[in-house]
């Protein structure tokens, strides 16, 4: 994994380069579109260029169990959150944090009640 990490730097650093051009282009052209709209009158809220976000997602292979031994190390020395936002295929970590939190509220109500009590005890 490492080795082929090294073989492919320069490839990935040609691609943060193009990256950068796209990103420039793109809010070029969103700003046109913007001006077009404005002056035709179709578009009563027009969003300023500086405020999007474009983002760009390369289809490389990806280590999750190297990643996921990385966080299993790093648990109690680093956020929670940010370890979590280390995986691949998390879009969103404190969406995932709440998600993980609320199942496991559910799973402490479903326990609790085998014992007969409806309320949990913190």
């Amino acid at each position: 994994g490492v080795a082929i990490s090294y073989k492919l730097f320069p490839f990935l650093k040609n691609t943060k380069k193009k990256e950068r051009y796209f990103v420039k282009s793109l809010k070029k052209r969103l700003k046109l579109y913007n001006t077009y709209l404005k002056k035709k009158g179709k578009m009563s809220k027009i969003v300023p260029t500086h405020e999007v976000e474009i983002i760009f997602k390369r289809s490389l292979p990806q280590n999750d169990f190297e990643t996921s031994q990385m966080i299993n190390n790093l648990h109690g020395l680093v956020p929670t959150e940010k370890l979590i936002s280390q995986l691949s295929f998390v879009e969103n970590a404190t969406e995932e944090m709440e998600a993980l939190d609320q199942e496991n509220d559910e799973f402490v109500k479903e326990d609790s009640s085998g014992f007969g009590t409806d309320e949990t005890n913190e």
